[in-house]
């Protein structure tokens, strides 16, 4: 008796929550193959040993080979808009030491045996042992040891996503996973601050726009000076006064441009700003655009800043640079150039960093006599001042480019100050 025979693998596999499913895999068909011939005994006895096989050995998913299809997943992500283009590069550095060092310490290991221990000494590892990269002169060369706590949780956040991806997909067992979250404690850099510096007083946020105007009055801009230059730079007025006048996030006027590039696309996960000639700016932030008039002070203050800069050398002395370098300096003239940035360093020809403000902040704060205020600080002053002048919640939050109204509405109850009015009726009744 001769019939067709459909050859079927079966094998199971883990769930999401710990549950195996059984599946089958088709392999091919054999046609009229006699079930009492010696090749059907054949297959059957060689299809039963692969399904035991299957069932009775545990599959293994070693980490050095994981890692790379979880840093593909990544790369499709980004390229989708999902991730920012920066976080990428940062993902694979980090999680390629992590490799490095564990196959060096434990050899080659599957993710089933990853212990909260092992991310323990990593950790240690990372604050007292990775030697930092220092920049000396025009080379980078081997520093101090240990990172700083902030970069250490980058670090451990990074294996920690990895491994949350590895548990959804079932390469690492749920008691693995639970094992390594509930006995070790994973550092979090979310720092809780005081209300009273996250939403400054009223009088504090105008104090501060007033103090910056008064030195931008009387102050000419000027950029970055290299060396022991005395020519002491003072872009770092304009920047803070505009953030703080227009209620901009920190990074959107720092990368603020003349005029728009190529390159600055909408819907990816980027962010990008610039000037159009009508006097409007125009932020591309969190995926949702927004075009902002420029008051007139603002205008006045843009119209200080030098399109054409680069020569800032030829200002100085040649004893300062010989000061300020070892081996001496070879004077090196910069021609002037036309900006891309409104706020660019002239050495780089790249937009300023947050780093370089936030220190000058700090002075401006502690001359004052006010609390550790950051960046959003006073753009939270903004809005909360925006409520007096116009309490309209909808119009708040599409100037700023809030992406939710219940952001917006939370200024409304922490400070009901635009029901102030109703208050005072109250008394005249």
């Amino acid at each position: 008796n001769f019939e067709p025979y459909r050859t079927y693998f079966q094998y199971s596999e883990k769930r999401f929550d710990g549950k195996r499913h059984t599946l089958q895999k088709y392999i091919g068909v054999l046609p009229f193959l006699s079930k009492g011939s010696k090749e059907y005994e054949r297959i059957l006895a060689d299809w039963n040993s692969q399904l035991n096989r299957n069932i009775y050995s545990t599959p293994k998913y070693l980490f050095d080979e994981k890692y790379v299809e979880y840093l593909e997943f990544r790369r499709r992500a980004m390229e989708k808009g999902e991730f920012s283009t920066k976080s990428f590069p940062s993902t694979k550095q980090k999680l390629e030491y992590f490799n490095k060092w564990l196959i060096k310490k434990y050899g080659r290991i599957e993710l089933n045996q990853l212990t909260h221990v092992m991310i323990d000494n990593y950790k240690e590892h990372l604050t007292y042992d990775k030697i930092q990269s220092v920049r000396k002169g025009q080379k980078s060369v081997s520093g101090s040891k240990g990172l700083a706590n902030k970069t250490v949780i980058g670090y451990l956040s990074t294996v920690r996503r990895m491994l949350v991806w590895a548990n959804k997909k079932s390469y690492m067992d749920n008691e693995v996973f639970t094992d390594i979250t509930l006995k070790w404690e994973w550092p979090s850099n979310i720092v809780k601050k005081d209300k009273s510096l996250l939403y400054p007083a009223m009088n504090h946020y105008e104090k501060y726009v007033e103090y910056l105007q008064k030195i931008i009055d009387k102050t000419p801009y000027q950029t970055h000076m290299f060396g022991n230059s005395k020519t002491k730079p003072t872009y770092m007025y304009y920047v803070m006064y505009l953030q703080a006048l227009m209620g901009m996030r920190i990074n959107e006027v720092l990368d603020l441009k003349w005029k728009r590039s190529v390159g600055d696309d909408e819907g990816r996960s980027m962010s990008f700003s610039y000037l159009d000639v009508d006097n409007n700016i125009h932020i591309y932030s969190k995926k949702q655009r927004r075009t902002i008039p420029m008051p007139k002070r603002v205008i006045k203050v843009i119209k200080k800043i030098p399109k054409q800069i680069g020569s800032g050398h030829k200002s100085i002395k040649k004893h300062h640079l010989k000061n300020s370098f070892n081996k001496g300096y070879k004077r090196k003239t910069y021609k002037k150039y036309s900006s891309t940035y409104v706020f660019e360093n002239p050495y780089n020809q790249l937009s300023y960093s947050v780093s370089s403000v936030w220190s000058k902040l700090q002075e401006v704060c502690a001359e004052l006599d006010f609390p550790k205020y950051g960046f959003h600080s006073w753009r939270r002053g903004f809005i909360t001042k925006m409520f007096i002048v116009e309490p309209n919640i909808l119009l708040i939050g599409d100037y700023v480019g809030h992406s939710s109204n219940k952001i917006t509405d939370l200024y409304k109850e922490l400070h009901p100050t635009h029901l102030k009015v109703i208050g005072d009726s109250i008394d005249k009744i």
